[in-house]
């Protein structure tokens, strides 16, 4: 029998928030089976992202891929402009992938995400990540309904939206 046995290295992750005017609500980390991925464009955003992309909670999108995931780690806290923060998260470069994702306040339903990249086998590397529309929240720009200290308005409501996850048009 050949048998091989999972060799998890441990990662250093910083993000910086090279915004001029929008928060990140906490940031969910996590590495994963490289057969999953947290949304693909096109298509409807699931539930769990929906919740994070307008409410900024990172739980039920940790829960949804929690039987595929490795390690799965949220920054706590807000990172504003021109700030970084960083965690550790372990993964194993051979079988598995990184993938990070949070809110963007304030807006409606806007999330800047890495999906599904490969972990380096060794050394490092950096990504300039795009932000995305979850697609399910029409873009009103109402404090009403964005959430977060600057509007404090409603997160997490269904119905609405364009329908489908795409690039955030700014």
């Amino acid at each position: 029998a050949n048998l091989s046995v999972a060799q998890t290295a441990e990662y250093r992750v910083t993000i910086t928030n090279i915004t001029l005017g929008q928060t990140f609500t906490p940031q969910l980390v996590v590495t994963h089976d490289t057969s999953a991925k947290l949304f693909k464009l096109g298509d409807p955003a699931s539930e769990p992202l929906e919740m994070l992309a307008e409410g900024g909670d990172t739980g039920p999108l940790t829960e949804a891929v929690a039987e595929v995931s490795t390690d799965a780690v949220t920054i706590d806290g807000l990172l504003g402009p021109g700030e970084t923060a960083s965690t550790t998260i372990t993964g194993d470069p051979e079988t598995d992938a990184i993938s990070m994702a949070a809110m963007l306040i304030p807006t409606n339903d806007v999330f800047f995400a890495l999906n599904r990249a490969g972990l380096p086998r060794e050394g490092g590397y950096q990504r300039l990540l795009q932000a995305y529309d979850a697609g399910t929240e029409d873009n009103d720009q109402s404090c009403a309904n964005i959430p977060g200290p600057r509007c404090g308005g409603e997160g997490f409501a269904s119905g609405g939206g364009e329908g489908f996850v795409h690039i955030s048009n700014g």
